[in-house]
């Protein structure tokens, strides 16, 4: 015998529909985009180290690149067991001090944190920022040098 259905019953509530995830860049482009944003750092880590110990620059480079690897993998391990989390304004902050070559390789390679809009845009904002630095170290200071032409 077929079961009716009770009209005072709400219907079971359906589950939303799979989100779609894009694909992740193969490889390649995504090494190639790598190390296209590795290059006016290095640049400018290179003209420093006529100025500043390069022994300072690639301890320094080391420690943070470590230190930003570690904190999003702890990170990625406690989103897993809901233990504490890193803030994610330290991530930042670790990406803001030069770390965010190391972020950019853990996201990859630990898929964590490249989905969530709003850290990605402060994520790429930092490295944007970054750039736009090294340009102005490398073309020394044309950018900031014109702006200041304008008002004068």
């Amino acid at each position: 015998m077929k079961e009716e259905p009770n009209p005072q019953e709400k219907p079971a509530a359906k589950s939303p529909p799979a989100r779609k995830h894009r694909a992740p860049l193969s490889w390649p482009w995504a090494l190639a985009i790598f190390l296209g944003l590795l290059v006016l750092p290095v640049w400018v880590a290179i003209e420093l180290s006529q100025k500043i110990d390069w022994r300072f620059l690639a301890t320094y480079a080391s420690l943070i690149s470590g230190l930003t690897f570690a904190f999003y993998f702890s990170d990625k391990r406690k989103a897993k067991t809901d233990g504490w989390r890193i803030p994610e304004s330290t991530l930042h902050l670790m990406e803001f001090l030069a770390g965010w070559p190391a972020a950019l390789l853990a996201q990859r390679f630990l898929r964590h944190k490249t989905k969530k809009a709003s850290y990605q845009l402060i994520f790429w904002s930092i490295i944007c920022l970054h750039q736009l630095l090294a340009f102005e170290v490398v073309t020394n200071w044309w950018i900031s040098r014109s702006l200041i032409g304008l008002f004068r």
